[in-house]
């Protein structure tokens, strides 16, 4: 669902060359198409993936450890951001 509303709303980094997606390193390296990776240069991702994260705080979650945002190419004029 949370990546449903990030694609809708481009909240995600997207690639240049072929504007697809980043997709997140995991090691295995195989692509799925509900993954991305939010856009922090984006105010509005940024709000968006603060309320979410507020949500889980309200929960009980204490704290959060972003992973796999290697996936961004090295050469950030790759990227649509």
């Amino acid at each position: 669902m949370n990546w449903q509303i990030a694609l809708k709303n481009n909240y995600l980094v997207k690639i240049t060359n072929d504007n697809s997606y980043a997709n997140p390193l995991t090691g295995t390296e195989t692509y799925q198409t509900n993954c991305g990776i939010v856009d922090f240069t984006n105010p509005a991702a940024v709000k968006w993936y603060q309320d979410e994260l507020q949500k889980l705080f309200k929960l009980g979650l204490r704290f959060v450890k972003p992973d796999y945002g290697d996936g961004i190419p090295p050469n950030p004029t790759q990227c649509l951001f």
